[in-house]
């Protein structure tokens, strides 16, 4: 290595290299702090009474993460209390402004990154490790999991994951230093269920670099995999399942199989030329065509072939180094390569975990040439300084996209045209500014996507209820209904109760819901003016008591008073009458 780099290195110190990091990441992620929440951020957080109050914090632990109207608690089939837990936090302290919550991510993201350089110093030059730490700081395919709210968890189960990677390379593996391993995989893996490939890791690199080690160390990731068990099925019953809505969810796992080459180009080609991204997409292949299927396959083999290659080229005490981050990237590729179905083809957070195993890889290859990379020290460095205004450009770009969501799902919908969530996001946030036309139809495009969809039909429904077209609005909510969603009934029942005057057909959905959904005071307020419209005040002052204990709001203060006091309530539509 040159003069100039020794010298370089040896300024490289954690704080040195903390300030490094500081800087370059809120420069180019700085102007993400302003923006609002967006997509899953309105059910998680904005829309999610569990977050907003200190004293939920142990019913979150005890739940998933999407609060449920019907139900009056959380439903899904995500179990990540840690990642809430935070929110709830930073909703108590700062309310409803995303400036904290970026501001914690993009930080969180920084960490990483200083863990990232200490790892890769273990095993490669500090110049060549501060180099790819600063790739992975400001790489587009990680901006997802930096300025996307709901996508805390990426960022959140890589930071206990790689502190306690970097505790394990201590000499002196002390039990309080494994009690502190346990709990950081335990904590890695309650932030997001992917937390276990960090247990996967810690296993490996005792076997490839401290084999003494190999038992106390599966001990540990045993027992943080035992505890998460208990947390998520003894005390949560939060179990795996898939949103059987997807596209690739539907595939069996043979035509998922034939999907995995492209999935696997598609992060690998992201990472070497980062073009077109997008939040959601929701493509698959049918035809082992040369674009999908055949061009992949070469594509991938000719990688495999080149890893084989700098395998046998790299040094005996280099190739455990070489081995490791391979098998790391392997492992976090194979997560994401739908063997096991996710609700999305593919997603840029995913790639968070392989990225670092990636870069190790091409840190081993480049330590290897790094005496003829030395002698073209200028050509070098002038191509990395390149890669690094490329890269912090293109991301930069992209945090411009998430500034508002109506530029976000412009911009992604073009890229992904067969998306059912962006479409159906798309035309929610142009509803909610009041640009129904627009909305009509992106609600109709991501409703011929995925007929079978509950949401879009839904959306669409209340746009025409919205708009007072009350036929088609029936029509619509109606089909929402037969695909399963129960809240669409409080937006027909306002129609019977308010527009048709079907009190009976209301109190009949409603006595129904009731009985599944006991503890959700608006299914009580619509019973309360059912019955009232029937005639029948005792049961109506018994419907409108149960809303007021369950949310003693306004409305149902005022509507407990009327009915109490004998005050008429009008059954007229109204623009209030909308759920």
């Amino acid at each position: 290595m040159s003069t100039f780099l020794h010298k370089f290195s040896n300024l490289l110190t954690v704080k040195a290299v903390t300030i490094i990091f500081l800087v370059i990441g809120l420069s180019i992620y700085g102007i993400s702090l302003a923006n609002p929440f967006i997509a899953d951020d309105i059910p998680q957080i904005l829309n999610n009474p569990l977050v907003h109050d200190l004293q939920y914090i142990p019913a979150i632990f005890s739940s998933s993460t999407f609060f449920s109207i019907q139900s009056g608690g959380s439903t899904g089939i995500y179990y990540r209390p840690l990642m809430m837990a935070i929110f709830n936090l930073f909703y108590a302290f700062f309310g409803a402004s995303p400036f904290s919550f970026h501001l914690f991510q993009v930080s969180l993201h920084i960490a990483n990154t200083i863990f990232i350089f200490l790892l890769l110093k273990k095993f490669l030059a500090p110049t060549l490790a501060l180099i790819l730490a600063v790739i992975f700081l400001i790489h587009p395919l990680n901006a997802e999991s930096v300025i996307y709210i709901s996508n805390l968890q990426e960022v959140l189960y890589t930071f206990f994951g790689l502190t306690a990677l970097y505790i394990l390379q201590f000499k002196k593996f002390e039990f309080r230093n494994q009690l502190t391993i346990t709990l950081l995989l335990f904590l890695s893996l309650l932030s997001k269920e992917t937390g276990l490939l960090f247990s996967g890791i810690a296993v490996l690199w005792s076997w490839i670099f401290a084999r003494k080690l190999l038992k106390p160390i599966s001990i540990i990731a045993c027992v943080s995999v035992i505890l998460y068990a208990f947390f998520r099925f003894g005390l949560a019953h939060v179990y795996f399942g898939h949103q059987e809505i997807s596209p690739i969810v539907k595939l069996t796992l043979s035509q998922r199989l034939v999907n995995v080459p492209k999935i696997l180009s598609y992060y690998l080609t992201q990472f070497v030329f980062p073009k077109d991204f997008a939040l959601s997409q929701q493509w698959t292949i049918h035809s082992l065509n040369l674009t999908d299927f055949f061009g992949p396959v070469f594509f991938l083999t000719l990688l495999a072939g080149l890893y084989l290659y700098f395998y046998r080229k790299i040094g005996l005490p280099e190739r455990k180094n070489y081995l490791f981050f391979g098998l790391w990237s392997i492992l976090g590729m194979l997560v994401v390569s739908q063997i096991y179905p996710l609700d999305m083809t593919v997603a840029d957070r995913w790639f968070y975990f392989p990225f670092i195993g990636l870069l190790g890889v091409l840190g081993v290859i480049a330590e290897k040439y790094q005496q003829y990379l030395s002698r073209k020290k200028e050509i070098a460095t002038l191509v990395i300084i390149f890669i690094f205004i490329l890269l912090a450009g293109r991301t930069i770009v992209r945090n411009f996209d998430w500034r508002d969501p109506i530029i976000l799902y412009s911009h992604d919908t073009k890229i992904n045209s067969n998306s059912y969530t962006l479409e159906n996001e798309y035309g929610f946030e142009l509803a909610t500014r009041n640009r129904f036309a627009e909305a009509e139809v992106h609600f109709l495009k991501s409703i011929r996507l995925v007929p079978d969809w509950y949401t879009n039909w839904s959306n669409l429904g209340v746009l025409y209820f919205k708009e007072g077209n009350t036929i088609k609005a029936k029509e619509y909510l109606k089909k929402a209904i037969q695909n399963g969603d129960d809240i669409s009934n409080l937006y027909l029942t306002t129609i019977y109760i308010f527009y048709e005057h079907d009190y009976v057909s209301a109190e009949r959905i409603l006595g129904s819901l009731l009985k599944q959904f006991p503890n959700n005071p608006l299914l009580w307020q619509q019973l309360a003016l059912a019955e009232y419209g029937l005639g029948n005040k005792p049961k109506a002052l018994e419907a409108a008591n149960n809303a007021y204990s369950l949310l003693p709001d306004q409305k149902n203060y005022n509507l407990l008073y009327n009915l109490t006091n004998n005050v008429p309530i009008d059954l007229n539509p109204t623009q209030s009458s909308a759920k």
